[in-house]
């Protein structure tokens, strides 16, 4: 048996004594059990199995409550939580969800420039911002191996082994840019800046949320294309959902809808202004230029939202089915 110590710092143990057949190693399990999280690979003559991290109780177990459960060959050394990974990888969610031109410093390498005619019914330019929920099914490529993992019945369950490349498909469509839920995104994540400034420092991840929420704003920036006039969706949910591919290769009409001083929106133009106005706070000491714009317009929505007061969803009806 050898120890050797994970990329993110989880101890993990190796060992060769696993017999191949895997017959008679199922784990006594007890309900005080809540989680379990393992690996095992079928090498050849011995298998592998990687144990990163069980809970007993919320907690984690001691190595002699491992041996309970596992054999001797399979003892958990360490569990450790990477929560600066945990807020690394959340960020990458959200350059998943990236509509329009992307940037050179893109690390989520696998999506490309999508939806690049987005427009206003004036020829407005719409391109960025963020599309709506999409959830990729991640599926093994063609020269996959397989681990095979016992079942509580002895039944064995084939999983793809630790070094896997993965091809991403779309579940659905949900290449909607839906405006509102947008702006309640940006608002939270701005909020999460400011109050957490320092956790997101020491985490390395502070210019990544930067560029997350600015993705938004300066999609929030070209939507709000005069005082009383804002951009709300582009594209049409129905038949966004009715799409099953990537974004990158979307044919079909994205028709942008918009609030105005006859069609009012205050949920949509408050919200809006709230992610502004937060976002604003966030870039005073980064681009304080780019602060006072962001401020310019917070306040223009805030008072379209004030002044013109209606449900948005009643104005773009699209959105009535999804959002409210």
């Amino acid at each position: 048996m050898t120890v050797n110590q994970g990329k993110s710092g989880c101890t993990l143990i190796r060992s060769g004594s696993v017999p191949r057949t895997l017959r008679g190693i199922r784990p006594r399990i007890h309900k005080e059990v809540s989680s379990l999280t393992l690996t095992m690979r079928v090498l050849q003559s011995s298998a592998v199995l990687l144990l990163s991290c069980i809970a007993f109780s919320g907690k984690p177990l001691s190595p002699s409550q491992c041996e309970t459960l596992f054999p001797s060959s399979v003892l958990m050394q360490e569990a450790c939580y990477d929560y600066k990974l945990a807020l690394q990888d959340s960020l990458l969610f959200y350059e998943a969800q990236r509509s329009g031109k992307l940037p050179a410093d893109q690390k989520v390498t696998w999506r490309k420039d999508s939806a690049l005619n987005d427009k206003g019914n004036n020829g407005e330019d719409l391109t960025g911002g963020y599309y709506d929920d999409t959830q990729f099914i991640a599926l093994p490529s063609v020269d996959t191996q397989f681990i095979a993992l016992p079942s509580v019945d002895t039944q064995f369950i084939a999983l793809p082994s630790v070094d896997t490349q993965f091809i991403a498909l779309p579940r659905t469509g949900d290449f909607v840019k839906f405006g509102f839920p947008m702006a309640f995104t940006a608002t939270s994540l701005a909020w999460s800046v400011l109050d957490h400034q320092s956790g997101y420092t020491s985490a390395s991840a502070l210019d990544d949320a930067h560029k997350a929420i600015k993705w938004a704003t300066d999609y929030f920036i070209k939507a709000h294309v005069s005082e009383f006039e804002f951009y709300g969706q582009v594209g049409q949910g129905q038949v966004d959902h009715d799409y099953w591919g990537r974004p990158e290769d979307m044919t079909m009409a994205r028709p942008a809808y918009k609030i105005t001083t006859s069609a009012p929106g205050s949920d949509l133009a408050a919200e809006t202004a709230a992610a502004l106005a937060a976002a604003s706070l966030v870039f005073k000491t980064v681009d304080s230029a780019y602060s006072t714009t962001l401020l310019q317009h917070a306040i223009q929505l805030f008072n379209f939202a004030n002044t013109y007061r209606g449900i948005y969803s009643n104005s773009i009806t699209d959105a009535n089915s999804f959002y409210k």
